[in-house]
C-alpha cells in the first residue's frame, strides 16, 4: 500500500459478501492507482466471508476492518443502524488527504477516482465536489463517453436532490471539521451533507461517475417501520442536528419515508416542520404530495365505505 495515497476509498459492507465482490473489483478498476481502500464491515454475521472477499484480491492496497458498536450502545435498533460509526472508523484510518465512498452493492466507473480527484484539485478552495450516478439491476451498466470538465457551484445544495455519496469525493479534514457521520441512526449521509452545505461550497461534476444497485435489500434489511422509529426516536430525544438547514433536511426526507409507509398524516406534519426553518421549493412540494396523498387515501377508504 502507498504510504500516501492520494484518495482512500472507504466501503462498509454488511452480509453482501458476493455484492462485495463486484464492487471492490470496480476499484481495482480504476485508471488512477494511487489509491488506498478500506473495506469496513459493520456488523456481518460471517466476518469471514468480509475477509475472504478483500484477501482473495491479493491486492495490498485493500484492507478490510471491523466497525464495532459501542457497549453504552443496548438497544438493538440502535445496533442495526450504525452504518454511520462504521464510516467514521474508516475515515479515523483514512491515509489520504481526500476521500470518496462506495456502498458494497454500487459499482464505479473506471474513470471515478480520477475525474473526483481532477476537480478536486483543480483549485485549493474546492473542499467537496459531487457527480451523477445511473443505476444498474444485474446487469453493468455502459458508462458514458467522457465531456471536459466544466464544475458548477451549487448554490442551494439542500434544494437540489442530493447526489448519491458514492459520487462524493471529499476532503478528509472538511469531513473532520462537520463532525463526521451520525454514528447511529439512518440517513446519516444525508444528514452530513446538510452539515457540509453550511460550512463548504459544494461544486458538480455534470458527469455520471458511479452506478447505483436497484434492489430491495434495505427495505428488507431495515424496514421502512423500523426507519421511521429511528427517526421520531431522534425527535423525541432531541438528537436532530442544532443547524436548522440540516435539521430541515432531517425532517423532509422522514416526511418521504412516510409518505412511501402511507402515514400521509404524519408526513404532512413533518414536511410543513421543515418548512420553518428552509422554505426551499422541493420541501413544498413534498408538503403538497403528502396532503394529497393522505386525502387520496381518505377518498379511497369512503369508496370502499360506500
Amino acid at each position: 500500500m502507498p504510504s500516501h495515497p492520494r484518495v482512500t476509498v472507504i466501503v462498509t459492507t454488511r452480509n453482501r459478501p458476493q455484492l462485495l465482490r463486484q464492487s471492490l473489483e470496480s476499484v481495482q478498476a480504476q485508471d488512477c492507482q494511487d489509491y488506498e481502500c478500506i473495506v469496513v464491515d459493520d456488523a456481518s454475521e460471517d466476518f469471514g466471508a468480509t475477509e475472504r472477499i478483500v484477501h482473495g484480491l491479493r491486492d495490498a492496497r485493500f484492507r478490510v476492518i471491523q466497525s464495532r458498536v459501542a457497549r453504552t450502545i443496548t438497544a438493538e435498533a440502535l445496533s442495526r443502524f450504525a452504518k454511520g460509526l462504521a464510516l467514521n472508523t474508516a475515515i479515523k484510518h483514512a491515509a489520504a488527504d481526500w476521500l470518496t465512498f462506495l456502498d458494497d452493492d454500487d459499482i464505479y466507473a473506471p474513470y471515478r477516482l480520477s475525474r473526483g480527484l481532477m476537480a478536486v484539485e483543480s483549485s485549493r478552495d474546492i473542499r467537496m465536489t459531487v457527480a451523477h450516478a445511473s443505476e444498474f439491476n444485474t446487469v453493468a451498466p455502459t458508462w458514458p463517453e467522457l465531456t471536459p470538465m466544466q464544475l458548477r457551484a451549487i448554490r442551494n445544495p439542500l434544494a437540489e436532490m442530493m447526489p448519491h455519496s458514492s459520487t462524493w469525493t471529499l476532503s478528509r479534514t472538511a469531513a473532520l471539521d462537520a463532525g463526521l457521520f451520525r454514528p447511529y441512526g439512518v440517513l446519516e449521509d444525508w444528514e452530513l451533507y446538510a452539515r457540509l452545505s453550511s460550512r463548504v461550497t459544494i461544486w458538480t461534476d455534470n458527469t455520471i461517475t458511479a452506478s447505483i444497485r436497484r434492489h430491495e435489500g434495505v427495505r428488507r434489511n431495515y424496514g421502512l417501520d423500523a426507519r421511521i422509529a429511528m427517526r421520531r426516536q431522534f425527535l423525541r430525544s432531541g438528537e436532530l442536528s442544532p443547524n436548522w438547514a440540516s435539521r430541515a433536511f432531517q425532517l423532509y426526507r422522514l416526511s418521504l419515508l412516510e409518505s412511501h409507509a402511507g402515514d400521509y398524516l404524519n408526513a404532512a406534519g413533518h414536511a410543513l416542520m421543515s418548512l420553518v426553518p428552509v422554505p426551499y421549493p422541493r420541501y413544498v412540494r413534498q408538503t403538497v404530495r403528502a396532503l394529497a396523498g393522505g386525502m387520496a387515501k381518505r377518498e379511497d377508504v369512503e369508496r370502499e365505505a360506500i
